[in-house]
């Protein structure tokens, strides 16, 4: 019900509007100002409730006359309007994880360690959980921190995403330091595929510079069904590529680093394997084939040549056809060679690091709120350098695209079980989702691995393999944007480098873990499956988080429309 309270004369308004729950008690207040002819309107469009009122109240957001002050500001009662000024903690939303600033007197997310430490450590012990998963499978875990920032530390969504950039950013830094030493699979070439980081990388960067410009402009609706059909696409691929998988281990159909570590069906071997005994029972098994590791021969079959080098720890298989005996109708010339690929290759890493560079650069040129840049936002010197490094961006991934495609077939090697046959159409495919990917990155804050993991798998590039190499672009784009929301100034500096941290050691540990698991098990699927878990559950906590955020939108009349990304510089 509503009751009217006359004020003295002389005080403005001079009427309230009560609302009563039914208890009787006071739940939210609405002043009002009298006219001349009689008339009365609300003050400041509404009167204003606190977060406990409506999460008490919840029907409260349907009258439309009542609004919530929102992070910032507080709800005066005396007043009983919103203030931006605030002068003690329990007035803020979310208390105690915002707090009443004594210099500015405004609310303000506390400092780490501050009130309620307890729940800083479980987020870093969560984080680092989180962490250690995600990034065995070669995603971020964007889709999980934002909502748990929001609802363990309550951070409001832009700082949730500024402050989950960097979480990425730790994160991805272990990984790639960890995946650098890793050897592929087979043996001869790096874990890392250099060529798909240099194709993906300049598009996953191109996206997110989009997307970062329109993370403004689009309504919040808009980009939770975006997200929420890609996930859920991704989720179901991914799921469907690793019961593939698992079939075709069961069946040992899939290659793996040594194909005689792959657990079979006797039961003594899958005891000694489990124990560490696998080396002894394999010395046992094959010990009269035993071939001295110092041997180097050639074998002569007549229509195949084998030269073996087994000491160098490299082979080379040529297919020789005697010229004599040979007629074009029944022999082809063939030529297979598998060489050794260096660890670190030097042009690759140049180019790597180029991209890197580009971006930073460019973010830094630009500047923002908390640390301007050369140039005015939204001028066009601004959106001439952001067209420069696109550019760029473009030319480096479409050369990276023509060397890689000319290099196979310079080489006219059939392609191993788990590499990618880098055509026109591969190329093409690789860009266009790259694109995508780092466009929802930078709109949602998600790192893009929940996007590309999947589609590499589609390709047919191992597990290992893909986690690896999505790991890497995720240590670009977490990076580069980490930079430029700590030059917007959205970030929170200490919870950065905390929970960064956490998210640094999880990488390591799980990717010790899930790494040393695979190889036990010879099971490149558990990798599928868990990349597969961790998109599912981050649709289904975003999707709620994201739901709430798009009703509340609704209910407090917020534009629910397309906005101009230079408002905020006007």
């Amino acid at each position: 019900m509503c009751d009217y309270h006359r004020t003295t004369p002389n005080q403005q308004p001079s009427a309230v509007i009560v609302v009563h729950d039914f208890t009787g008690g006071r739940v939210a207040c609405s002043p009002l100002l009298p006219h001349p002819d009689g008339s009365v309107s609300f003050w400041h469009e509404g009167g204003c409730y606190t977060e406990k009122d409506w999460r008490s109240q919840s029907w409260l957001n349907f009258t439309g006359a009542f609004r919530r002050c929102g992070p910032s500001a507080v709800c005066l009662a005396e007043h009983e309007m919103c203030s931006g000024s605030c002068f003690q903690d329990e007035q803020c939303e979310m208390f105690p994880m915002r707090i009443c600033d004594s210099k500015s007197w405004k609310c303000k997310h506390k400092p780490l360690f501050g009130t309620a430490a307890g729940a800083d450590v479980a987020a870093a012990i969560v984080f680092f959980l989180i962490s250690g998963l995600a990034l065995s499978a070669g995603i971020g875990g964007g889709g999980l921190y934002v909502p748990l920032l929001m609802v363990m530390l309550g951070f409001p969504v832009h700082e949730a995403t500024a402050v989950s950039q960097a979480c990425l950013a730790g994160g991805a830094s272990s990984a790639l330091i960890y995946n650098l030493r890793q050897r592929h699979p087979q043996g001869h070439k790096p874990m890392i595929d250099y060529d798909l980081v240099l194709i993906m990388g300049p598009n996953l960067l191109l996206g997110a510079m989009v997307g970062s410009v329109m993370n403004f402009s689009l309504p919040s609706w808009l980009i939770l069904i975006l997200l929420i059909s890609i996930l859920v696409h991704s989720a179901y691929k991914t799921f469907k590529k690793a019961v593939q998988t698992l079939r075709k281990e069961r069946h040992g159909q899939v290659a793996g680093q040594r194909g005689e570590d792959r657990l079979s069906k006797n039961p003594i071997e899958r005891c000694l394997r489990l124990f560490g005994l696998g080396k002894r029972y394999d010395e046992f098994e094959n010990s009269s084939k035993t071939t001295p590791s110092t041997l180097g021969r050639t074998v002569d079959t007549g229509d195949v040549k084998l030269d073996l080098d087994l000491g160098g720890g490299s082979g080379t298989l040529s297919k020789a056809m005697d010229a004599t005996d040979a007629t074009p109708s029944d022999t082809t010339s063939v030529s297979t060679t598998v060489a050794m690929q260096p660890q670190y290759p030097r042009g690759k890493l140049a180019g790597f690091l180029l991209m890197w560079s580009i971006v930073v650069v460019s973010i830094l040129l630009r500047g923002g709120r908390a640390s301007p840049g050369m140039v005015a936002m939204c001028s066009e010197t601004y959106w001439i350098i952001g067209l420069t490094t696109a550019i760029i961006l473009v030319l480096l991934s479409v050369s990276s695209s023509c060397r890689a495609a000319v290099a196979a077939v310079q080489d006219s090697v059939q392609p191993e079980d788990g590499s990618l046959q880098w055509t026109t159409k591969t190329s093409v495919y690789v860009s266009i989702w790259s694109l995508l990917a780092g466009f929802l990155a930078a709109l949602c804050g998600i790192g893009g691995g929940m996007i590309m993991g999947p589609k590499l798998l589609e390709l047919g590039c191992l597990p290992q393999v893909q986690s690896a190499t999505t790991a890497t672009t995720l240590f670009v784009m977490s990076t580069s944007t980490a930079i430029a929301f700590w030059v917007q100034g959205t970030a929170t500096v200490d919870y950065s480098l905390w929970l960064g941290f956490a998210t640094a050691l999880g990488a390591v540990v799980g990717k010790a873990l899930v790494g040393w698991l695979v190889k036990r098990l010879q099971r490149p699927s558990v990798i599928m499956f868990l990349l597969a878990g961790i998109i599912a559950l981050s649709v289904v906590v975003m999707s709620i988080t994201g739901l709430i955020d798009v009703v509340d939108d609704i209910v407090q009349g917020n534009d629910m429309g397309f906005r101009d990304p230079c408002a905020e510089a006007s």
